[in-house]
């Protein structure tokens, strides 16, 4: 079982010069609910050998399995959990007690990592073409918000190379205004395809 360290938070956080496009994606999906052999069988063959790097950097930690029936009960009760429905997010505090006069709650219900994830996962769904499905499969898999975000750029890269550029930018300024605050620095200036195209 795979899962990223501290220091693979603080690279993907930092899009650090340190990793591939290709090892982020690994780092993305290792959550700690798959093993080497799914991470192969979603992003190919040669995945194997970016997590041995991985796991060597210490940017992963991989977990045993135990073999035999214990092995068996442990992955039989995470397919459970996977399977599972997911539980419903407790009400934020005070959402049972009307708005304050003036004000207006709903920016701050807008501005959500999910939010932010599904809107970006809906337009690499448009572009119909692999690498925009295959990009969309990866941040559909992502769970935590350094996770999300780190995928959401590279995302923003995959529909700058199909689409104008006007059009990519309305779509960074969409995601300014869902994203959390706190998470608003991860955003790119702009897509790294278009400040190439600057340069």
């Amino acid at each position: 079982m795979l899962n990223k360290t501290p220091r693979a938070h603080a690279a993907l956080a930092d899009r650090s010069d340190a990793l591939s496009a290709f090892e982020r994606r690994v780092l993305i999906i290792c959550n700690g609910t798959r093993t080497l052999d799914e991470v192969r069988g979603l992003l190919g063959v040669e995945a194997a050998v970016a997590v041995r790097r991985l796991l060597a950097e210490d940017y992963l930690s991989g977990v045993a399995v135990p073999r035999g029936a214990l092995g068996q009960a442990l992955m039989a009760l995470r397919g459970e959990r996977r399977a599972g429905p997911v539980p419903a997010a407790p009400p934020p505090r005070g959402a049972d007690r009307p708005p304050a006069p003036g004000t207006d709650p709903a920016p701050a219900r807008r501005r959500s990592v999910v939010a932010a994830k599904m809107y970006v996962i809906g337009l690499l769904q448009l572009q119909r073409n692999p690498e925009a499905v295959a990009q969309a499969a990866l941040l559909q898999t992502c769970r935590e918000p350094d996770a999300i975000m780190a995928s959401i750029a590279d995302s923003l890269d995959c529909i700058a190379a199909s689409c104008k550029p006007s059009y990519t930018l309305r779509v960074l300024e969409r995601l300014r205004e869902i994203t959390p605050e706190a998470q608003l620095a991860q955003l790119p200036r702009a897509p790294s395809a278009l400040i190439a195209a600057e340069g």
